[in-house]
């Protein structure tokens, strides 16, 4: 891992299209930013071009960084944006508005640490693109219903529904995966 330091210059030096020093910020951080985009993508595939994609909207855009906070958490942010607008770019999937009453939503805890990483992630892979990115939106990234809702451009409903359904589907994924198991 880089020191802060090193960060720093790295970055000032890719501000100036040094491409040796885009190239060493690209190896120290394309495993954790492979991490977000797999998340977000159906496929192994679509999670590279993401991380493509963010690398190259991330360089170009590097001249908004400052420097108040870490890289790290400015990259991040970037990439999640960036598969937030892949996502809807891609997705062909109408929005349903649909209520329903989440007060009575089951919470099984101990279900995801019966599981391994791969279990958890191959099976948010199940699930069509925009329950994918509206899961992992409140999830993974800790949005709120109502920021989800404004980036997607659709009520807080539809997104307290999608989330409900998304934890049942994924419940039902990772219990049906267990009885194989055992079998």
């Amino acid at each position: 891992m880089l020191s802060k330091k090193e960060v720093n210059r790295l970055v000032a030096l890719c501000k100036s299209n040094d491409r040796k020093a885009q190239h060493r910020i690209y190896d120290a951080y394309k495993d954790s930013m492979f991490s977000i985009c797999n998340r977000y993508a159906s496929s192994s595939a679509q999670a590279e071009d993401m991380l493509v994609e963010g690398f190259l909207r991330a360089f170009s855009n590097i001249s908004s960084y400052n420097f108040s906070a870490s890289f790290y958490s400015w990259l991040k942010v970037v990439f999640v944006h960036n598969c937030i607008n892949m996502c809807k770019r891609e997705s062909k999937a109408q929005t349903e508005e649909l209520t329903c009453d989440i007060a009575d939503m089951e919470r099984d805890t101990d279900l995801p640490e019966r599981f391994s990483g791969e279990d958890l992630l191959h099976s948010l892979q199940t699930l069509p693109e925009r329950q994918r990115l509206i899961f992992n939106l409140y999830v993974m990234e800790d949005y709120k219903y109502t920021e989800i809702a404004e980036l997607l451009e659709t009520s807080v409903d539809v997104v307290k529904t999608t989330v409900y359904r998304v934890r049942m589907k994924l419940k039902d994924f990772l219990l049906e995966l267990e009885r194989q198991r055992r079998k």
